[in-house]
């Protein structure tokens, strides 16, 4: 079941927060490749995905787009606990599979207790973990997992 969003706990998917929420807003939501028409048609370099437990729906909706740009991925990916934890875990599992099977390397953005940036590193436990302060990823193309670490090293 799709939510409508609402503010700081927004949530498109109605099992990850199954304690509920606040009032709900409703937000316009497109398919990319209704989008797409409107943009340029060079290829896409980076996709930036944080659209609150969709992820899944988002990879699928653009795999064609991936397989064909091999785009960075930037998202952000639940933490597995609370009341959710096995949904969200068995999302996170199909999140990887999805995104492995496109070829993709996962990296952590790695931040410090008080939030700040601690850096990134391939994750091989990507979307298992239970801390919100590393919820922030880096999906890269395996064939440039060499020069997009080296960007990120001279960074």
């Amino acid at each position: 079941m799709l939510l409508p969003m609402s503010g700081a706990s927004a949530m498109l998917i109605s099992e990850l927060r199954p304690e509920g929420g606040p009032a709900m807003t409703l937000v316009p939501a497109f398919r990319f490749d209704v989008v797409r028409e409107a943009l340029s048609q060079s290829p896409i370099g980076i996709i930036k995905i944080d659209v609150e437990g969709a992820e899944v729906e988002v990879i699928r909706s653009l795999k064609t787009l991936i397989k064909q740009d091999r785009p960075v991925i930037t998202l952000e990916v639940l933490p597995v606990h609370g009341e959710a934890a096995e949904f969200r875990a068995e999302r996170n599992a199909e999140l990887r599979s999805l995104l492995e099977g496109l070829d993709y390397v996962m990296h952590v953005v790695r931040k410090t207790a008080d939030d700040t940036f601690a850096g990134i590193e391939v994750d091989p436990n990507f979307g298992t973990g239970s801390d919100a302060r590393n919820k922030d990823y880096i999906a890269v193309p395996e064939e440039r997992v060499e020069e997009i670490s080296a960007a990120l090293r001279a960074g």
